[in-house]
C-alpha cells in the first residue's frame, strides 16, 4: 500500500515538473516574441523619429539657403527674402560702392506706410507716388517668386549678395544625410529621387516685419498683426491695394506641416517661401524591406532692415536766410512757392553732372515739362520718406514737419534725418555757398527761378536735387540711387550772374569708391537724399 502511494507521488511530481517546465518554456517563448516585437517596434519608431529629425534638418537648411537668394529688379533694385547691408561684392554699383539688398517684406511694408502717410497728410500727389511704386513692386515680387520656385529644383542654383552659388536642394540633401539613421541597426538609405522641395505658404504664421509706429497709425485689424508685426499670407487691403507678406521670421524655424499650402487661391497673390521638404527612407532587415516617408516645413529667416542712415532731407540757405520759411511744412504752404512753375527739370544721363551734360526730362508721376515748384518738392519729400523704410516713426515725422527752424540768417542747412530707431530728428549745420552739389546720373535737379520773394527784400531761386528718386543699379545710375556723400571741392568761384543753372566750375563731384569695391560710406555715416536749396538770385548791377 505504501509502495503504491509512493509511486503515485512520483508520477504526480513528474507530471507537475513537466507542466512547470512547459509553462516556463511557453513563458520564455512569449518573452522572446515580445522582446523581438519590442525591438522591431523600437527600430521602427526609432527609424521614423530619426528620419523626422533628418527631414526637419533638411527643410531648415533649404529655408536658410533660400533666404540668401537675391534678384536684381530693374526698377526696384536688389531684392530678396532678407535684408542685407551694402557690404557684399556682388552688389557693387558703377561707383565701386556696394548697395543694400531690401527684403520683399520691407518693401511692401514701406510702400504701405507711405500710403498711410499720404492719407494722414491728405496729399493726392503722395498717393500717386505710392501707387506708382506699388505697381513696380508687384513686378519685383513676381520676379523674386519665380526665382525662388526655380532654384529649389534638383540641379538648380541661384546667387547670393556676395556672388556665391546657392543650391537649396543640395543643401537639403547634405543636411538630411548628416542627420542619418543611427539607432536602428538596419541597413538604411535615403531614396534620393524621392527627396523633394515644394514652396508655398502657411496659415497662422507671423512675420518679423514691423507695422507702422506708433500703432495708432497702423490702420490694421487685430487679425492682421501679431506682436506689432504683420501676419503672413493674409490679404491686408489698404486703399484698394492688397499687401500679402511673405512667411519669413527672425530665424529659420519649423512650421507645422498641416498648415502648409502649396496654393492659396483665396489670396490675390502670395510669395512662396515656406519650404516643404519630403523624402522616403528605405530600411532593410534580413529578408524584409520597409519604406518610411516623412515631411517637414520651415520658414526662412529675414534680417531686420537696420539702415543706420537712410539719408537726410536738407533745407539749405547757403547765402541769405528767408524768415518766412519757419518749418518744413511752411515750404509746402507758401503760396509763392506753390504757384511758381519750374523753369527746368534736368538729369545727366551719361554720368554725374558736372562730368556729363544735363538733359531736360519729365519726372515720373508728374509727367509735366514745367510742373509747379511745390509738386517737385513734394515728390522729393516722398522719395525721402520712402528711404526711411518701414521703421520710420510716423508721429516723429509729423512733429518734425512743423518743428520751428530759424532761417532769419543764412549760411546754414537744416537736416531732417530718420535715425536707426525710426525717429525723425531735426538738426542744423553751417554750410558754404560753394561747392554747389552735383547731380547724380539718372536722378534729377529742378529749379524755379525767383520762386520766393522774401519779406527781407531778397529774391530766391528754389533748387531741388533728388539723389534717391530712382533706386537700383540698372536704372539708378552710377550710384544706384543711393544718398550723396561728402562732395569733393569745385574749381571755380561764386555764381556771378542771373543764371538759374549751376556752372560746371562751381559744382563739386560725387566721390567714387576704390577699385574692387567697398562698403558704402553713406550707409554707415550718413549722406544727403534730397536737398531743397534757397539760393539768393544774384543780379549784376551796372556801373
Amino acid at each position: 500500500m505504501s509502495c503504491k502511494r509512493a509511486r503515485r507521488h512520483r508520477i504526480l511530481r513528474s507530471c507537475t515538473g513537466s507542466s512547470l517546465a512547459l509553462v516556463v518554456t511557453v513563458f520564455i517563448g512569449i518573452l522572446v516574441v515580445l522582446a523581438f516585437f519590442a525591438l522591431s517596434f523600437v527600430r521602427t519608431v526609432g527609424g521614423h523619429q530619426e528620419q523626422e529629425t533628418a527631414i526637419e534638418a533638411a527643410s531648415l537648411a533649404a529655408a536658410k539657403s533660400l533666404s540668401k537668394v537675391v534678384v536684381d529688379d530693374p526698377a526696384v533694385g536688389l531684392v530678396g527674402l532678407s535684408n542685407s547691408p551694402p557690404a557684399y561684392k556682388n552688389t557693387m554699383a558703377q561707383d565701386n560702392y556696394y548697395t543694400p539688398v531690401r527684403s520683399i517684406n520691407s518693401l511692401l511694408a514701406t510702400n504701405r506706410l507711405d500710403m498711410v502717410i499720404a492719407d494722414l497728410l491728405d496729399d493726392d500727389l503722395l498717393r500717386q507716388c505710392a501707387d506708382f511704386d506699388y505697381a513696380r513692386l508687384m513686378q519685383a515680387r513676381q520676379r523674386l517668386s519665380a526665382e525662388l520656385v526655380r532654384c529649389v529644383e534638383r540641379g538648380a542654383h541661384a546667387t547670393d549678395a556676395d556672388g556665391g552659388t546657392l543650391t537649396p536642394w543640395d543643401d537639403a540633401l547634405a543636411a538630411y544625410e548628416s542627420n542619418g539613421q543611427r539607432m536602428t541597426g538596419s541597413q538604411t538609405k535615403l531614396l534620393v529621387d524621392t527627396l523633394k522641395i515644394t514652396l508655398g505658404g502657411a496659415e497662422a504664421i507671423a512675420t518679423n516685419c514691423p507695422i507702422p509706429r506708433p500703432s495708432k497709425y497702423a490702420r490694421l485689424n487685430t487679425d492682421e498683426q501679431s506682436n506689432y508685426n504683420y501676419v503672413a499670407y493674409k490679404n491686408i487691403v489698404f486703399r484698394g491695394k492688397s499687401f500679402v507678406f511673405a512667411g519669413t521670421s527672425s530665424s529659420s524655424c519649423l512650421v507645422d506641416v498641416k498648415n502648409f499650402r502649396e496654393t492659396m487661391p483665396n489670396l490675390p497673390y502670395f510669395i512662396p517661401c515656406v519650404v516643404k521638404c519630403e523624402g522616403t527612407q528605405e530600411f532593410v532587415e534580413k529578408n524584409s524591406r520597409r519604406l518610411v516617408h516623412c515631411a517637414a516645413c520651415a520658414q526662412p529667416p529675414c534680417l531686420q532692415d537696420t539702415c543706420p542712415h537712410p539719408g537726410a532731407l536738407s533745407v539749405s540757405f547757403p547765402g541769405k536766410g528767408a524768415p518766412e520759411i519757419t518749418s518744413l511744412y511752411s515750404i509746402f504752404a507758401n503760396k509763392n512757392i506753390t504757384k511758381s512753375p519750374t523753369d527746368l527739370v534736368q538729369t545727366p544721363t551719361a554720368a554725374d553732372y558736372p562730368n556729363a551734360p544735363l538733359t531736360v526730362v519729365p519726372l515720373p508721376v508728374l509727367g509735366e515739362e514745367h510742373p509747379r515748384s511745390e509738386k517737385v518738392i513734394r515728390l522729393a519729400f516722398y522719395d525721402w520718406i520712402r528711404r526711411g523704410g518701414e521703421t520710420l516713426d510716423v508721429q516723429s515725422l509729423l512733429e518734425a514737419m512743423t518743428k520751428p527752424i530759424d532761417t532769419t540768417s543764412g549760411g546754414k542747412s537744416f537736416l531732417y534725418e530718420c535715425q536707426k530707431d525710426g525717429v525723425v530728428t531735426v538738426t542744423s549745420k553751417a554750410i558754404n555757398p560753394l561747392p554747389e552739389l552735383p547731380v547724380s546720373q539718372n536722378q534729377w535737379r529742378s529749379v524755379s527761378g525767383i520762386a520766393l520773394h522774401s519779406t527781407n527784400g531778397s529774391f530766391f531761386d528754389v533748387i531741388v536735387k533728388d539723389y534717391v528718386n530712382q533706386p537700383g543699379r540698372n536704372l539708378g545710375g552710377l550710384h544706384a540711387g543711393e544718398p550723396l556723400g561728402e562732395v569733393e571741392p569745385s574749381s571755380g568761384g561764386p555764381i556771378a550772374n542771373n543764371s538759374i543753372s549751376d556752372p560746371r566750375t562751381s559744382v563739386g563731384t560725387f566721390p567714387m569708391g576704390p577699385g574692387g569695391g567697398a562698403p558704402r560710406p553713406t550707409y554707415f555715416s550718413g549722406g544727403t537724399a534730397v536737398d531743397i536749396r534757397f539760393r539768393e538770385r544774384i543780379v549784376n548791377k551796372a556801373g
